[in-house]
């Protein structure tokens, strides 16, 4: 029965649906809701589920409270005539109707959306991508623009159903626990209200920052991805113009695009007087190329030196610099 079940969450929504695919929409709630259209329901249900979940776990808390009143007002020839009923009903709940809750969210999480929502995305994603004009390919790596495609789809789900799970389950859980600490005495919501104003405001402090960073991190990523499959793509050609070198040394510097996008990297004076490049944490310097920025725009090589009083054995070379950073360049050892 269990292994029907799965068989009708699995194939709930056709992850390889036959139609053509539409252009998605380019602002980003009307583009999640484009792919998330078909699992609305098994997302209502399992947001129905982490909210009555959360609201069960929440009593819970409340029912041990009374528990502790009725020890100290009842006598034990009494409690169990006086409480018996109640009791059995809290066992029932904890014993049977939370754990067929938790498995029912947890099927309709896992076997209904956790694959089919990201492959639905990726084969939708897929179809359109391969209407796109030579143009377009020719323009890109083919490895980034396909790392581009896989890491969409895993962000889109991740995204919607931590919003119907996750984020029901936390307001629901919060506000009940608010409910039930007013019953008792209404200060006792006070701490709880101001933990909730520090936490938006971290929130609105945090939460852009670790956008742009995680933004540039994922440019940088598909770039990597992209230039190591277009090099096994095209190895015959790699074998044939390039020396062993050539590989190690771009593979590094998209590495080091990673490791800047996260603030891993910069550019200082060292303890000899001498400019060196450092990973944090720790002092480990990069002897081949790695990527440095600037939040002031930069104009000319030797304005960069100066700035960070370069040696002359850096080298410079311009690249495209990620969306929320004014200027970006190539820092070489020669």
């Amino acid at each position: 029965m269990i292994a029907r079940f799965f068989d009708w969450l699995e194939g709930f929504t056709d992850p390889l649906p036959p139609g053509q695919p539409e252009m998605p929409p380019a602002d980003l709630i009307p583009f999640m809701v484009h792919y998330d259209r078909p699992f609305w329901k098994l997302l209502l249900a399992a947001a129905c589920f982490s909210a009555v979940i959360a609201v069960l776990e929440v009593s819970l808390f409340a029912f041990l409270g009374r528990m502790v009143d009725w020890l100290a007002t009842s006598t034990r020839a009494t409690f169990w005539a006086d409480h018996g009923g109640q009791l059995v009903l809290m066992g029932v709940v904890l014993l049977v109707i939370l754990p067929v809750l938790k498995f029912l969210y947890e099927s309709v999480s896992h076997q209904g959306l956790l694959g089919n929502f990201a492959m639905r995305t990726r084969w939708q994603a897929h179809r359109y991508l391969l209407r796109q004009s030579m143009e377009f390919y020719q323009d890109d790596f083919a490895g980034r623009v396909a790392a581009k495609m896989m890491q969409t789809a895993l962000a889109v789900r991740d995204i919607v159903m931590k919003m119907a799970e996750v984020m029901v389950y936390i307001v629901v859980y919060f506000t009940a626990a608010v409910v039930l600490f007013a019953a008792s005495d209404i200060r006792l919501t006070a701490p709880m209200l101001i933990w909730l104003v520090g936490y938006v405001i971290a929130m609105r402090y945090f939460v852009p920052r670790l956008r742009d960073w995680s933004k540039a991190q994922a440019e940088a990523r598909s770039v990597v991805t992209g230039r190591v499959v277009d090099s096994y793509t095209n190895i015959g050609t790699v074998k044939m113009f390039a020396h062993a070198a050539i590989g190690p040394r771009e593979f590094k510097l998209s590495e080091s695009e990673i490791a800047c996008s996260i603030g891993l990297v910069t550019v200082r004076r060292g303890s000899d007087n001498e400019t060196v490049i450092q990973r944090y944490p720790g002092h480990a310097v990069f002897n081949g190329p790695v990527v440095a920025w600037t939040a002031t725009p930069i104009d000319g090589e030797q304005a960069l030196r100066r700035q960070f009083n370069l040696p002359d054995r850096f080298a410079f070379g311009n690249v495209a610099p990620p969306p929320d950073f004014r200027f970006i360049v190539n820092v070489a050892y020669t």
